[in-house]
């Protein structure tokens, strides 16, 4: 397990449940005052559209930066928020540790970082652990179970509104508060 101070990982029960969209407030918050970098995780592999730059590219896993501001991704809408750097990393949460190691491989990253993934906290212990849940959805996958006790907080997404407001997260220059 890496210990990451400057690591925020937020996660959520699915689809749909606000994830990029509470990213990127917090993004837009903390990017005034800092450079600050992003990472999508997917476990579903797309084909690149060639609006993205590949890093690395085998077999159990794709890394890729995103370069292209102006389309619908979640890693385009980071960068939109105002993430200096966004990195978009397709593998499956057994591949996952070659993926985050191959991204510290080649970059150096310091500053505030927000992870959208919920395998990585599997690797990375971060200041922050945030968990996001569709208001009034009861049923609950595995990985959101698992992470359920290591979460800091726990927001409910109702579709347009949040029950804890993301600006109030905050970077203090080396790690992440509530």
């Amino acid at each position: 397990m890496i210990r990451r101070a400057n690591f925020m990982i937020v996660s959520g029960n699915g689809r749909n449940t606000g994830k990029t969209s509470f990213v990127c407030r917090i993004i837009s918050s903390v990017s005034k005052s800092y450079a600050l970098t992003a990472i999508k995780v997917s476990p579903h592999f797309h084909t690149a559209k060639n609006e993205e730059v590949v890093i690395v590219k085998n077999e159990n896993f794709v890394l890729y930066e995103e370069i292209d501001r102006n389309n619908s991704k979640d890693s385009s809408r980071m960068l939109r928020a105002g993430a200096t750097k966004v990195f978009y990393i397709e593998a499956e949460d057994t591949h996952l540790k070659e993926a985050i190691k191959a991204l510290f491989e080649n970059f150096h990253i310091e500053g505030p970082v927000i992870c959208e993934s919920g395998g990585l906290r599997s690797l990375i212990e971060p200041s922050l652990l945030i968990l996001l849940n569709k208001a009034g959805q009861s049923e609950m996958k595995p990985g959101f179970v698992k992470l359920l006790p290591r979460a800091d907080k726990i927001v409910q997404f109702n579709g347009t509104d949040f029950s804890f407001n993301p600006e109030k997260i905050v970077y203090n220059g080396l790690r992440w508060h509530l």
